[in-house]
Parts: structure tokens; sequence; C-alpha cells
């Protein structure tokens, strides 16, 4: 069993957590005097890379693109939606996660999103699940990404 940490666990990460870490069972417990408030999931912690940004479950368009990430550097945008992503069609958020089953942070995959009625190429760096939920919460509390 691993321990991952994750920066405060709102309403709308623990959705996706139920998504990566689905039969783990996880529990939350409060790690006092952090820089930024922070629980600690105990549970099996997703290993595969993420791109970075967040996902209408539905139609795969790109809800928030945090700064700093990798889908970020790519050139991703808030609006684009993922038609493909390391060479497999992608339609919806759990497409996604399965696309980046198996690879891991620091890999480079090649996005494709549609924006305005164009297809575009990105190539996006990978990150940890770890790193994607710092990002998310600073983007989301307005701080800087460092």
């Amino acid at each position: 069993m691993g321990v991952m940490p994750a920066i405060r666990v709102t309403g709308l990460i623990l959705p996706l957590i139920g998504v990566f870490a689905s039969g783990c069972g996880p529990t939350y417990t409060p790690v006092p005097n952090a820089k930024y408030p922070v629980a600690v999931i105990k549970g099996r912690a997703p290993r595969q890379g993420f791109l970075g940004a967040s996902f209408a479950t539905v139609t795969a368009t790109a809800r928030e693109v945090f700064p700093g990430g990798g889908a970020a550097a790519a050139g991703m945008r808030t609006g684009d939606r993922v038609l493909s992503v390391a060479g497999q069609t992608v339609n919806n958020t759990p497409s996604i996660l399965r696309a980046t089953r198996g690879t891991r942070p620091g890999d480079e995959v090649t996005v494709v999103v549609e924006r305005d009625r164009s297809q575009l190429p990105l190539l996006v760096r990978l990150m940890s699940f770890a790193d994607v939920i710092v990002l998310s919460e600073q983007y989301r509390s307005g701080q800087p990404d460092h």
C-alpha cells in the first residue's frame, strides 16, 4: 500500500480519486504545519502520467489547464477538445485515463486537440498525480505555480 500526498481534497477532486484509486478504500489524514492545507491519501497511488488539466467528463473538453503543467507547457487551452492521446482516440475523461495507462510521469505523448475547428498536435510531458493535485489547488486558490 503506497501513500500519496494531496492538497485540500475538495468535492471536485474526490470523484477523480475514486476513478484513479478505485478499490483501495482511501482514507484521509490531515498533515499539520504543511505549506498548503494537506491530506495524505492512504491507498494505491496512481503511477501513470497525467496531462495537467481537468476535463469535462462526457466530452473530453479541457475545463482547466493548470499553469506550470505539461498540458499548459504544450499549448493546451481551456475549451480545447481532446481527440486522441498517444495515438488512441478519446471522447471522455475515462478514455483519456485509459490512453495514459502504462505511461509514467516524464513521458512525452502526442495529444491531438480540436480548437476553432482545426486539429492541433501537442507534445505533452506527463506529470505525477501528486504534482497535478498541487497545481490544481494553486490554480483554484489563485496562488503562483512555484
